[in-house]
């Protein structure tokens, strides 16, 4: 008992033991690696998954913030490392730019995030897991109930993890594994609720368009539009027509049929400034 006390004291972050000297060294290897494998990733990029120089530092930059706010407040405390919304970081990556991307800097955060905590195994998968659970959950990212359902599955996907590891341990109750379960779903929704910020942000900064507000441009009652239905009417329908046949065709070779679809959709506006220049706008004289 007397020697096991201590084991159970830092691997719940009570106490801690060996030379500070020694630890940042290995956390400088540790790194200086995953350092370079995030290097070797980007090199290998195809010319199509190719990523701008600003898109790249809003990317280490939010992926630092991330890493610093977890090492620096969550570090060592019993509960908060569960209520910690790591998934926003992938659950944003993913919606602004695809989830090989995502996946792959989660896994890189996850494993940076845990390193050097005492249960720094069971948080590394409590992290990684439920964040491309909720990615996969998240899916294209259209509706609100999109991030509400991602929310959900990774709230629940952590309360797995917390029960596959919690549960064999004799530590823990069952007051504490409700405690931490209850954190997960916490962590879930923040999560999701963070994503709707974040992705606002990034599209603000790189000047790209995310699918919630392709949806928004796409509203019948967006200015632009009641324009080309009051003084175009004709032209309004044959642009609704083009938009259904373009949105199928890139649906059919893999092309993003939602900016299709939009882009179709405005592709006439013009034609409300002369709006009778165009056949469709002419109304035929009765005999």
């Amino acid at each position: 008992l007397h020697d096991a006390l201590p084991i159970s004291l830092e691997r719940y972050g009570l106490i801690q033991t060996g030379d500070s000297i020694q630890g940042l060294i290995g956390a400088a290897i540790f790194s200086v690696l995953l350092t370079i494998l995030v290097g070797l990733y980007f090199k290998n990029q195809t010319a199509s998954e190719d990523y701008p120089v600003k898109a790249l530092l809003l990317i280490a930059i939010v992926f630092l913030v991330f890493l610093s706010i977890a090492r620096f407040i969550v570090f060592n405390r019993t509960i908060l490392p569960y209520v910690y919304p790591l998934a926003a970081f992938g659950l944003t990556l993913s919606v602004v730019f695809n989830f090989e991307l995502a996946g792959f800097l989660t896994l890189i955060l996850g494993v940076m995030t845990a390193y050097g905590m005492p249960n720094g195994f069971d948080l590394t998968i409590f992290y990684i897991i439920p964040s491309i659970v909720g990615m996969l959950s998240l899916g294209k990212a259209r509706r609100i109930s999109a991030f509400v359902g991602a929310g959900a599955s990774i709230g629940l996907a952590g309360i797995a993890i917390i029960i596959a590891y919690r549960l064999p341990d004799s530590v823990t109750d069952w007051i504490g594994i409700a405690t931490l379960s209850a954190t997960s779903l916490i962590n879930g929704f923040g999560a999701a609720a963070m994503t709707l910020l974040l992705q606002y942000l990034f599209s603000q900064s790189l000047g790209t368009t995310t699918p919630l507000q392709l949806l928004d441009t796409s509203r019948p009652d967006h200015p632009l539009l009641q324009l080309l239905l009051r003084e175009a009417p004709g032209s309004y329908q044959h642009s609704l027509q083009v938009a259904n046949l373009a949105e199928q065709a890139a649906e059919a070779i893999g092309a993003d049929g939602l900016l299709v679809r939009v882009g179709a959709i405005y592709h006439d506006c013009g034609k409300s400034q002369n709006p009778h220049f165009f056949i469709e706008n002419q109304v035929k004289d009765k005999l």
